[in-house]
């Protein structure tokens, strides 16, 4: 009788993992966009700065072509990327370059803070 709730028990855990990976692949795409979008906006200090995390989403923005996780959106209001520059609509990452490399010439800063899509990457990453 114990050998019998010992294999119910199993099957039973069994099952709760593959529903779990099951689950876990048919959301990935949400939890992972939810998961960067947030970090995001609570570490990006800006392009000026020592912090590897801001260095990194720099890099990744430049060399993509993206601009944030969401797009543009994710620095707005809410982020400390805001806080820190109230008056910059996008980190100068998310301006377009004459080369997609980070020493890359911005095409036109202004036009690109002033919300231009022709001089923003739009896209997310």
């Amino acid at each position: 009788m114990l050998t019998f709730q010992f294999f119910i028990l199993i099957l039973v855990i069994f099952i709760l993992e593959i529903i779990g990976v099951i689950l876990a692949l048919a959301f990935e795409k949400q939890v992972k966009g939810e998961f960067f979008t947030s970090e995001l906006k609570k570490n990006f200090k800006g392009d000026n700065t020592t912090d590897i995390f801001s260095q990194t989403w720099c890099t990744i923005m430049i060399v993509v072509g993206c601009c944030g996780v969401q797009g543009p959106e994710d620095f707005g209001n809410s982020s400390l990327f805001n806080k820190l520059y109230p008056d910059t609509k996008v980190p100068e990452a998310c301006c377009k370059r004459a080369k997609r490399i980070t020493s890359g010439e911005v095409l036109d800063r202004d036009r690109c803070q002033e919300g231009d899509e022709s001089f923003m990457y739009m896209k997310a990453s």
